[in-house]
């Protein structure tokens, strides 16, 4: 674990109201579907607070808010179960979770291969990496084949976005005889790079590219399709498929009933919704 502290609060008033506001007419998913430790005891939900749109504090309200905020406020409202949220960094969820520090984590982490050897997951969206440029930048760059000799970034800290802009540029580029992608890591945001001109084009997660286009819109271009495309979901400790199938249960009744595509919405990110939870189910 790292030396940041580790802060634990109850959902605000605010945001149990935002879920009670959302909530349609379908019939109640119970407490008592949890495991019976929890029916008398919060789950604590492992967050980080800088992912926009998933969890992150509002620059206005000063208040942590995202879609996996209110996901989980609608479904405490749902289950009529106590929710307790648990802030860590991104690094710490993973081992704050087989510490026991949390019941799971509910800030929307991939689901694969690597990681099911020690997780289980309740998937509900499907995400992957899209490669965007600048609007200003769209009459020069439409396609990959136009970023053969051009300089395109990345965010440091997530490792397989630079294997994937690689592989993009093995195949478009290099195998064609062109000049190679000068491939450029960041520890600043990608679109403040963008904007800067340090760059004409950046590979992000496909959840903050949809988020920037319905905060800033015309501001930024996709370029090409959705690549490495994956489930996301809550992750688990592997033994704990009873508490899983519960929550899962869970946000297949606010699908059901119509809040959860609503949440979508808020954030601009019914591109990638599900019509069903499943469980550990990623293919990578």
């Amino acid at each position: 674990m790292s030396h940041e502290k580790i802060t634990r609060f109850r959902w605000m008033r605010s945001l149990a109201g935002a879920g009670m506001l959302l909530l349609g007419t379908a019939s109640m998913i119970s407490a008592a579907s949890l495991p019976e430790k929890y029916q008398s005891k919060a789950v604590r939900v492992g967050l980080q607070n800088q992912y926009a749109p998933f969890n992150y504090i509002d620059p206005k309200t000063k208040e942590l808010t995202g879609l996996s905020v209110d996901l989980f406020a609608a479904l405490e409202k749902k289950m009529g179960v106590k929710m307790e949220v648990v802030i860590a960094t991104f690094p710490d969820l993973f081992p704050g979770l087989q510490a026991g520090r949390f019941d799971l984590i509910g800030a929307g982490i991939a689901d694969n291969a690597k990681r099911r050897e020690t997780l289980t997951f309740a998937d509900y969206l499907r995400s992957g990496y899209v490669m965007m440029t600048t609007s200003d930048k769209t009459s020069s760059v439409k396609s990959w084949d136009d970023l053969c000799g051009k300089s395109v970034a990345y965010i440091r800290f997530v490792a397989l976005l630079g294997d994937v802009l690689k592989g993009i540029n093995e195949k478009t580029c290099v195998a064609k005889a062109k000049t190679p992608i000068t491939i450029v890591t960041d520890d600043l945001p990608v679109q403040l790079g963008l904007s800067q001109n340090r760059y004409e084009a950046a590979m992000i997660a496909q959840e903050l590219y949809l988020y920037l286009q319905s905060t800033q819109a015309g501001s930024y271009a996709q370029i090409g399709d959705v690549v490495n495309a994956s489930l996301f979901g809550i992750a688990f400790q592997k033994p704990d498929t009873e508490l899983r199938d519960a929550i899962g249960a869970g946000i297949q009744s606010l699908i059901d009933d119509g809040t959860y595509g609503k949440l979508l919405d808020k954030y601009g990110l019914k591109a990638m919704s599900l019509e069903k939870v499943t469980f550990d189910a990623g293919q990578n």
